[in-house]
């Protein structure tokens, strides 16, 4: 693992856009199919969310393998893994561990909230909106809610781990990501840096009809396989 300073999270992002620039035109269209895919999946609720999320760390392992020169910038590249067996069993079983940690932390963040909010909603009548807001903005929900940021951060981050260590090392699909989640804690300065800049420019692509994250989608995930690399190392299996 790399010790890498608090400004990597800024480097990161100039290396995911110097990387765009080089084939713009190939990842924003690799970017529209992956808006068509999320949109499609939206037309099955629950079940087409799920899969969608199972088979994302497939997609993202061709994204990184596209990044890191190993595969083609080309939509076709972005399939890579669902054509390869040796990535796609344990790249399913990373999609289906980090569907399992997500909902866990959903259920937890909801039912905390809830808690502090129960008292305020009373059967068969009108929500008083100023007293659930008052509830909802306690120091204590709003503390939860950064706590709970801080940790999707890391669980997002050590997802773009484990998924650049399943793709580059073949590692086993939990080791990876409890190796992801580790370098994402220690490493947790330049990934606060990183989600600040993303939070910042998210706001900006919105503006023009949100087609600014054509663009800001494909940078925001190449700078993910630039993190793995500083982080973990870029090599490929031979």
């Amino acid at each position: 693992m790399n010790g890498v300073s608090a400004g990597a999270g800024v480097e990161w992002f100039k290396c995911g856009w110097e990387l765009f620039r080089e084939n713009a035109l190939a990842w924003v269209v690799n970017t529209v199919v992956l808006f068509v895919l999320a949109m499609l999946a939206g037309f099955v609720p629950v079940i087409g969310q799920a899969l969608l999320m199972v088979a994302t760390p497939l997609l993202l392992s061709g994204i990184f393998r596209m990044a890191a020169g190993g595969q083609a910038v080309e939509v076709g590249g972005l399939f890579y893994a669902f054509q390869d067996a040796s990535k796609r069993a344990p790249l399913v079983i990373l999609g289906l561990v980090v569907f399992a940690v997500s909902v866990v932390l959903s259920l937890t963040l909801g039912l905390a909230v809830f808690g502090s909010i129960a008292d305020t909603i009373v059967p068969g009548t009108e929500p008083d909106i100023e007293r659930l807001s008052a509830a909802l903005l306690t120091p204590v929900n709003l503390i939860l809610l950064l706590i709970m940021i801080v940790i999707q951060l890391l669980v997002g981050f050590g997802f773009f781990f484990a998924v650049g260590l399943v793709t580059f090392r073949d590692e086993q699909p939990v080791a990876a990501f409890v190796t992801g989640v580790k370098a994402s804690l220690s490493h947790i300065v330049p990934l606060v840096v990183f989600g600040l800049i993303y939070a910042f420019l998210a706001v900006l692509a919105a503006i023009p009809l949100g087609l600014g994250f054509l663009v800001l989608l494909p940078v925001t995930l190449i700078a993910g396989y630039c993190a793995y690399r500083d982080v973990l190392g870029g090599k490929l299996v031979a």
